[in-house]
């Protein structure tokens, strides 16, 4: 009985083993420490304007950049590695931002550009 018994909690241990090596941290936990508001700048040679956004639990990210002259509407999402990326639509839909960065402690700076080859950077952090 004993053999039995010990040969069944071995297995099972062997299995849970197996089941937790093929699932690993799920990738979700690694999204949600970057959720939360942030707010920054985004610059070309010319000028400086504001941008916000949120990233919810789930890596989506939903904000607005702001010309001072037109507000683009972002959606985007970041990755388990802290990867923002995403396009930001004008209200009127005539011009589209596209826009790439990082996110390492709290802090995100990135690259962006337009459909009419307008380039700039962008920086900002959690608040």
């Amino acid at each position: 009985m004993n053999k039995k018994r010990l040969s069944l909690i071995l297995s099972a241990l062997v299995l849970f083993t197996l089941v937790l090596s093929l699932t690993g941290c799920p990738t979700s936990w690694y999204i949600k420490k970057y959720a939360g508001n942030y707010s920054g700048t985004f610059t070309n040679k010319t000028y400086t304007r504001n941008w916000s956004g949120t990233i919810d639990a789930s890596g989506s990210f939903s904000g607005i950049f702001d010309t001072g002259s037109f507000r683009y509407h972002a959606k985007g999402s970041v990755t388990e590695k802290g990867i923002l990326s995403g396009v930001a639509t004008m209200e009127n839909g005539d011009s589209t931002i596209k826009f790439k960065g990082e996110i390492k402690l709290k802090q995100v700076s990135g690259s962006w550009y337009t459909n009419s080859d307008e380039k700039g950077t962008f920086t900002g952090e959690k608040n």
